[in-house]
Order: C-alpha cells, then structure tokens, then sequence
C-alpha cells in the first residue's frame, strides 16, 4: 500500500461518519424550518387579533381612518 492510501475499513469509516453528519445536519435543518414556520404562524395569528382588536377600537370610538392615494 502507498504511503498516502489509507485502508477501505478508514475510509469506509470515514464515510459513513461524513454521511451520518450530512443526514443529522439535514434533520437539523427540516426541524428548523418546522419551527420557524410554527413561530410564523403563531405571530400571523398574533397580527390578526391585532388586526381586529385596532378595529373594533376605532369602530367603538366611531374613528374612520382613510387612506390616500399617493397617485
């Protein structure tokens, strides 16, 4: 064996702990983006109920607020 070729069982072992990270890091990253959207949602849920509360204020203090185009 050449000094710089290493045995199949290192390499092999190698391999399968790079392959092990790559789909731990995958796992890692899916359950991210699972949490971030939950957290999203949660804030869209959030808006909306400030939406509505703002609303029934203004309604409640009979104030009409409009909106002027800028064209």
């Amino acid at each position: 064996m050449a000094a710089k070729e290493m045995p199949i069982e290192e390499w092999v072992d190698k391999m399968t702990k790079a392959h092990n990270h790559h789909a731990k890091s995958i796992e890692i990253l899916e359950q991210r983006g699972r949490n971030l959207n939950e957290r999203l949602e949660h804030v869209e849920r959030i808006l909306a109920d400030v939406h509505r509360s703002i609303n029934r204020l203004l309604e409640h203090l009979d104030i009409t607020i409009e909106v002027e185009d800028d064209e």
